[in-house]
């Protein structure tokens, strides 16, 4: 039974429990004020770990996931309008995980050159 048990453990594959951007969008949508204040929150949050992430590699001398320009920080005060813009301009952001649609804006909207 432990051999099947472990066998069945090693065989799932990855779950992914992220939130499409789509659902993410319409969630926000119809939220209440402070449903909407919690939504923007998961977002601040998720593009602090991308900041963050950014941190460690410039210190360790690697290439950052991307460079904020002068009207980055503005930007990124807004990041459901943010998100909302890029989806629209590229709508297979819809369908991807919204972290994984957050990090993509971020690397397309501000590029490091």
């Amino acid at each position: 039974m432990r051999y099947l048990s472990l066998g069945l453990l090693l065989w799932c594959g990855p779950v992914f429990a992220e939130t499409t951007t789509r659902t993410f969008l319409d969630e926000h949508a119809g939220a209440s004020d402070d449903g909407k204040r919690y939504l923007l929150s998961f977002l601040q949050g998720v593009i602090a770990g991308y900041t963050w992430t950014n941190v460690s590699l410039k210190r360790e001398g690697l290439t950052p996931l991307y460079c904020l320009n002068s009207n980055g920080a503005r930007d990124l005060e807004k990041p459901v309008r943010m998100l909302k813009r890029a989806s629209t301009a590229d709508i297979t952001l819809l369908d991807r995980p919204v972290g994984m649609a957050v990090l993509m804006l971020l690397k397309k909207r501000f590029p490091c050159r």
